[in-house]
């Protein structure tokens, strides 16, 4: 492998494991902190090695004119901007996200701007900025009232009945580290908030502007992309 290509975070972590696996615990170390810090996911699988915590970069300021302008006169965003205009949704959206894979953090600000406010596209579920609002509550499955949320300490019962093995094994970073930790966290929550596929990764934030979650998934309900007609045989209430 070449040089660069050792130099890659993905080869770096890999490689880190390796030598984990090998109970060649200082050598994984070394590796670890060459990229622990780093703000992507290696580096922060990286820093849960370490027991270090993943910085918060600081808030960006607003794209300033001159990166305003140099967006708007890419040519392929220009190309891009052509096809919406032309009906080719899906032809504009490849050519504009063929555009993104270059640009530096501080040109896809500019970019998301310009996207946003010197288009006139209709927006979409994935590829343009939505809100969705909904709340926290739980919902009846089978007679039983499921929780809106489940626990930290959950993921450490489940792992303790079913021996610590897959789907349920956690990650060795875990078990060190559980006597640091509050298992009555609540650590994943269901909300009717109106999600589809491609909003993976997007924010989940509370009435404050506080983020409190990520989107990653639905459950069997929400696999339903048209209306449906659901009976319910006892009044609803808040629980």
């Amino acid at each position: 492998m070449s040089p660069e290509g050792r130099r890659q975070p993905t080869w770096v972590h890999w490689a880190g494991r390796a030598h984990q696996a090998l109970n060649l615990k200082a050598q994984s170390e070394v590796l670890f902190g060459r990229i622990a810090g780093q703000y992507h996911f290696y580096g922060q699988l990286a820093a849960e090695e370490l027991g270090e915590s993943m910085p918060i970069p600081a808030i960006a300021t607003a794209s300033s004119a001159d990166e305003l302008a140099e967006a708007a006169n890419n040519p392929g965003f220009a190309r891009a901007l052509r096809f919406y205009q032309m009906g080719l949704r899906m032809e504009g959206n490849r050519e504009w996200n063929f555009q993104l894979r270059t640009l530096s953090d501080r040109q896809l600000l500019a970019a998301a701007r310009f996207a946003i406010y010197g288009t006139k596209v209709y927006p979409d579920a994935t590829f343009t900025l939505r809100l969705s609002f909904g709340q926290a509550k739980g919902y009846v499955e089978g007679g039983r009232r499921i929780p809106w949320t489940t626990r930290l300490g959950g993921a450490y019962q489940h792992a303790a009945e079913h021996q610590n093995r897959e789907p349920f094994q956690l990650p060795e970073s875990w078990t060190r580290n559980k006597d640091r930790l509050d298992l009555n966290t609540p650590f994943n929550f269901v909300s009717t908030a109106d999600i589809i596929g491609g909003n993976s990764g997007s924010p989940v934030v509370n009435r404050a502007g506080e983020v409190v979650g990520i989107i990653f998934d639905g459950n069997i309900y929400s696999l339903v992309l048209d209306l449906s007609l659901i009976h319910i045989s006892e009044p609803t209430r808040p629980y």
